[in-house]
């Protein structure tokens, strides 16, 4: 499969990192063949707030987007929905499997 072998440029990995006491958080998006990387300071974690700024962030890249892989956090629970919009697809890596 092309996402294990990040050789291609389309093939996102998306995550949140939580500011301190849980307030806020830094959306990144990163190519996994070159390393690019999206970010963005969202104030909230809700799925609904990820999904909105994560299609923001991608809308000028999605004739270039093949998929988007995540870990399991409940702050993507609208993975469909992104997916649709950027229409990719969106995959989720096993639990405790980097």
């Amino acid at each position: 499969m092309h996402i294990e072998k990040k050789e291609r440029f389309g093939d996102l990995e998306i995550d949140l990192v939580i500011g301190a006491n849980h307030k806020g958080a830094l959306l990144t998006i990163n190519d996994s063949a070159t390393g690019v990387l999206k970010m963005k300071h969202i104030e909230s974690k809700e799925s609904k707030v990820v999904e909105q700024n994560a299609i923001e962030l991608l809308e000028e890249w999605t004739p270039f987007i093949h998929t988007i892989t995540s870990d399991n956090g409940k702050e993507l629970v609208n993975y469909k929905e992104i997916a649709e919009q950027l229409n990719i697809d969106f995959f989720f890596v096993k639990p405790s499997h980097s």
